[in-house]
């Protein structure tokens, strides 16, 4: 069963405030992220597919390495070649 993405921002998060709790990001076709990320850091260049939290269709960010920002609910196995994610929040 999918885990569904919490948005932390509305439990008293700020959104303006820098990321404070970060996790490592396995890509899956099935499941969503333990929370909404506000951002990606990508370790080793690649594509990142994701699914931002107000949507359900995936996006390929292509050659991507470093912070990709952004509200991300899901990062997709299916077309991500990136590697070494970590989602912050």
């Amino acid at each position: 069963m999918p885990v569904i993405a919490t948005n932390t921002f509305r439990e008293g998060g700020n959104v303006l405030s820098p990321p404070n709790n970060a996790f490592a990001v396995v890509p899956s076709d099935a499941d969503e992220l333990a929370c909404i990320a506000r951002e990606l850091f990508v370790g080793v260049a690649g594509d990142v597919s994701v699914i931002h939290a107000g949507d359900t269709v995936a996006v390929v960010y292509k050659n991507v390495q470093g912070l990709l920002c952004g509200f991300f609910k899901q990062v997709k196995s299916t077309g991500t070649t990136a590697t070494n994610i970590i989602a912050r929040y």
